[in-house]
Parts: C-alpha cells; structure tokens; sequence
C-alpha cells in the first residue's frame, strides 16, 4: 500500500520553501562574494603603499582620503586612487587586475614607487593611468591587453624600466585613446601602425 500523497497546496509548498531556501543560499553566497572583494581591494590597497595616510585605519574604504568609491552591481567599488605626489614608496602587489576591477582612474604620478608595475589587463573601466616619474622596473606582458575605456596613459619618467617594446597587440583595444606619454621609458623600437588608426590621439 502507498502513502498518501500531499495535496497539492502541500507539494506547491514545499517546491516553494526549497525556492526560498535556495535563494537564501544564493544571497549570503553573494554577500561571502561582496566581502571578499572589499577585503581584496582593501588589502592591495594597503599593501601598495607606504607610508599609508592615517584615514585608512577605518574598515569604511568610503572613509580613506585620496580613494574614490562608487555604488555599483549592490556595493561600494573603487574607481578612483589618486596619490600624487604624496611622497609614497614601495612596490605596488600584484593583482590590481584582479582586486579593483572597476576601477577607473590610477593616478600615482611623482612618487617613489619601486619594482615591477601590475598587470593592468582587462580593466575595461579604466579611463586615466599616470604612473610617471616613478622608479618603476618592468612592465608584464601584455600589461595594457583590454583597456577598452582607456583615456589617457602616462609613464613617461620611468627610467629604471628594462628594454620593452609596444606591440599592436597591446593597445588594439584602446581605440578612444587621446593622450600617451612614453618618453624616458625605455621603449624600444617604434610605435605600433595600430595607432595611426585611432583617431582622437
């Protein structure tokens, strides 16, 4: 003999609460998700720097001078950091691709950053990078790849940057491109025909 089978308001019930309970995991998978990337972007923040300015002790990120954060996809994300000339050194860490990928705006200009430059691959929001007049010593390969809002790029001043060379690859999809700078970079050979193609530069 059979159990009896739950009416059918009963099975619309359950079909529900296994509804609510999987949206349930999916929310605090995505909040796990969220504090992850606010720890990332926190982390490598801080770990770029020294000295680090005294206002980015508060756990609030919208709290820290010199670091712009917007409301995107349900959080707060970094878009801008802008420490020029502050004085700062050190080595930037790796994972600025991945940590801060809506960021927009890098702007460390006239400090005394050392070492290799992260890969900026893939941070289709970036818009300004000025990176000049550092003590950088290496660019990564394919450390432009995919800089599809890219505005603006200055590097110049980087004399300590071993030999590289610009290939079309690297900048094919930087076609809003309005100002480059590269003097005193190291650069060797010429620049890539690519550029004749991109009209505001």
């Amino acid at each position: 003999m059979q159990p009896p089978k739950n009416p059918p308001h009963l099975r619309r019930a359950g079909r529900n609460g296994a509804g609510q309970v999987n949206n349930k995991v999916d929310n605090e998978k995505k909040l796990r998700s969220q504090i992850l990337r606010k720890m990332e972007a926190q982390g490598w923040v801080k770990n770029a720097i020294s000295p680090v300015p005294p206002s980015w002790s508060s756990e609030n990120m919208r709290d820290w001078s010199h670091v712009t954060s917007s409301f995107i996809d349900s959080a707060f994300r970094v878009v801008e950091i802008n420490l020029d000339s502050m004085s700062v050194k050190g080595k930037l860490p790796s994972g600025l691709n991945n940590s801060l990928p809506y960021l927009a705006r890098l702007i460390l200009n006239d400090n005394s950053l050392t070492g290799p430059l992260p890969s900026l691959a893939g941070l289709f929001n970036l818009q300004l990078v000025d990176l000049s007049y550092n003590n950088f010593t290496s660019l990564p390969p394919g450390c432009f790849h995919g800089l599809e809002s890219l505005d603006s790029l200055r590097l110049d001043n980087n004399n300590n940057l071993a030999p590289w060379t610009l290939f079309s690859a690297d900048v094919t999809d930087s076609s809003l491109l309005t100002s480059l700078s590269l003097p005193a970079t190291n650069l060797m050979g010429s620049l890539p025909d690519t550029f004749a193609s991109f009209t505001s530069l």
